[in-house]
């Protein structure tokens, strides 16, 4: 109704705000802004945003509506008051980090004179264009290939979607011999895991473990999940740049084996843990310290948009991540950050960019 605002009960841990009636109920308003778009009744959707931003639930979900209430007032041809929108809304701290380099976008695009004459001073701040590498496939013919590109595999008798092009050009000797799986986030979370399992399941914590059933403490994925425990990281973390990872990992692996963990990717015995460990030893200390950090920070933000490939190469000791594009493809702003930030870390990654070299019948 917009009548009143109920705060939140101060008595409850920030992180169980999600299991209460007001948290529900911002989530259903929230899926009717999608539906209002949809029907193109941008001054509804407006109205209810504004509703939305001006209660106190659901901080994780600020940047979503920031990013849509501006883009609707740009829909009824109100950019002015859409840039200055963008701009209010980037002084909220509750927005995530691709939801804040959106909103600089949307800031930029909207700001050419006359309406701005300065360049805001964090425009330096913007990540650059991450390095790339092309390489042609032929593609197999159109009326087969479903809402996804297929390309001729390397033997010219399979059928091969982007990630396993790019796979079999990281095997060749000009792309690196490189061992490589299209893993996206599900190593990561599970290093994560094993690396931080003592942080993770530390039962002195007050509220996070309620039953003996759980995958995970509660706050996993709130920013207090962090802030409690950051000493306890921290010291992790020293050990992991110190180059302790494998150790690590082997410790956790044989206290903990098979124990039901959120973030283990499909089950332990998916994973074979010397290579875990060599995946660890090749990406380096300061690198995988970085990720598990950034995981620990915003674990439910950022455990998705990672690049799609990791590849090691065992002998040299070395990785590298990569995302791979088809024809159009194009960054999604999460993904950006996620490649600016391992590159500030330290870690090679690249955009794999697989473009059409011809056509190919279907096999």
């Amino acid at each position: 109704s917009g009548k009143g605002k109920i705060p939140p009960d101060e008595t409850t841990p920030p992180f169980l705000t999600q299991y209460n009636a007001a948290w529900v109920y911002n989530v259903m308003a929230t899926v009717g802004i999608s539906i209002l778009e949809k029907k193109k009744d941008y001054r509804s959707a407006i109205e209810r945003i504004q509703q939305l931003l001006g209660g106190f639930h659901c901080p994780e979900r600020r940047g979503y509506w920031w990013i849509r209430l501006s883009i609707n007032l740009e829909h009824l041809g109100r950019p002015k008051d859409s840039l200055e929108l963008a701009e209010t809304a980037l002084a909220d701290p509750s927005i995530a980090a691709h939801e804040r380099l959106t909103l600089r976008k949307r800031v930029l695009k909207l700001s050419k004179p006359p309406r701005r004459w300065t360049k805001p001073a964090w425009e330096r701040e913007m990540p650059p264009e991450p390095r790339s590498v092309t390489i042609t496939a032929r593609q197999l013919a159109t009326g087969s290939n479903g809402p996804r590109l297929r390309f001729e595999g390397a033997d010219d008798a399979s059928a091969a979607f982007v990630e396993e092009i790019a796979l079999q050009h990281y095997a060749s000797d000009e792309g690196g011999n490189f061992d490589g799986i299209h893993s996206e986030s599900s190593v990561f979370t599970t290093l994560f895991v094993l690396i931080l399992w003592q942080a993770m399941f530390d039962v002195t914590v007050p509220d996070v473990f309620r039953t003996s059933l759980q995958t995970a403490p509660l706050d996993l994925g709130h920013p207090g999940f962090y802030e409690c425990r950051s000493n306890e990281i921290e010291e992790i973390l020293s050990l992991v740049e110190g180059g302790q990872a494998p150790r690590l990992i082997q410790h956790t692996w044989d206290a903990h084996h098979g124990t039901l963990a959120r973030g283990i990717a499909g089950t332990w015995d998916s994973w074979d843990v010397s290579t875990l460990q060599c995946i660890a030893t090749c990406i380096g200390g300061k690198g995988l310290a970085a990720i598990c950090r950034i995981l620990a920070r915003e674990y439910a933000t950022m455990c998705s948009g990672m690049p799609d490939l990791l590849l090691w190469n065992a002998e040299r000791g070395v990785a590298k991540l990569s995302e791979v594009k088809s024809t159009n493809d194009v960054l999604s702003d999460k993904q950006r950050v996620w490649i600016n930030e391992l590159e500030r870390a330290g870690v090679d990654v690249e955009v794999c960019r697989v473009i059409v070299g011809g056509f190919a019948d279907d096999p």
